[in-house]
C-alpha cells in the first residue's frame, strides 16, 4: 500500500490512484539515494487539487529532485527543521532564469481566459527553487497549467479578481 501524506484527502480518487501508481513504481529507486528518507503520496502545494510525490530528504543531503516524475509533480520536504539546519536559499541566478521564462510566456498566459497575472515566486513544493506563478480568478475557467515551463516549476495561485483602488 502507498504511504499517504497530509493533504491527500483533498485529492479525487482518480488523482490519488494516479499518484499512488507512480509512487509504487518510483519509491524504491528514489530511496536508493541516502538523502531520501521517504516517498509518499500527497497533494501539491503549488497546484491545489493536484497530487504530488512527497519526497522527504535529510537536511544533510543535497539532492536534485526533478519537478515532475512520470507526469506527477514532486514536493520536497526536508527532515531538518532545526535552527542548526542549513537555510534553503534561491540564488539570484535561479530568480533571473525564472524571470526570463516568465517573460517569454507572459503574453501567452495573459491572453488566456481566467488568467489575471504572471509572476515569479518561491515554489511551495520545493522552497529551494523559484516558480513561475500564474494567478487565476477563483471559479473562472482557465487552461490547464503545466507543472513546468521551460524547466521551471509553475505555481497556480487562485484568488479574487485583482482590483485597482
Amino acid at each position: 500500500a502507498a504511504t499517504l501524506s497530509a493533504g491527500v484527502k483533498t485529492l479525487s480518487v482518480h488523482e490519488r490512484q494516479r499518484v499512488e501508481a507512480v509512487q509504487q513504481a518510483r519509491a524504491l529507486p528514489l530511496m536508493q539515494d541516502q538523502a531520501v528518507t521517504s516517498v509518499s503520496v500527497g497533494a501539491s502545494e503549488d497546484s491545489p487539487g493536484e497530487g504530488a510525490l512527497v519526497i522527504r530528504v535529510s537536511g544533510a543531503g543535497n539532492i536534485n529532485v526533478p519537478a515532475v516524475i512520470d507526469g506527477i509533480r514532486t514536493r520536497v520536504v526536508t527532515d531538518a527543521q532545526t535552527a542548526a539546519a542549513p537555510r534553503i536559499s534561491v540564488t539570484q541566478q535561479d530568480v533571473d532564469r525564472a524571470t526570463l521564462v516568465k517573460e517569454a510566456h507572459a503574453a501567452e498566459w495573459m491572453s488566456q481566459t481566467g488568467v489575471q497575472g504572471v509572476g515569479v515566486a518561491i515554489s511551495k513544493d520545493n522552497p529551494a527553487e523559484p516558480a513561475v506563478a500564474i494567478f487565476v480568478v477563483r471559479g473562472s475557467a482557465h487552461p490547464p497549467i503545466p507543472a513546468v515551463l521551460d524547466g521551471v516549476r509553475t505555481q497556480f495561485i487562485e484568488g479574487e479578481r485583482f482590483r485597482a483602488y
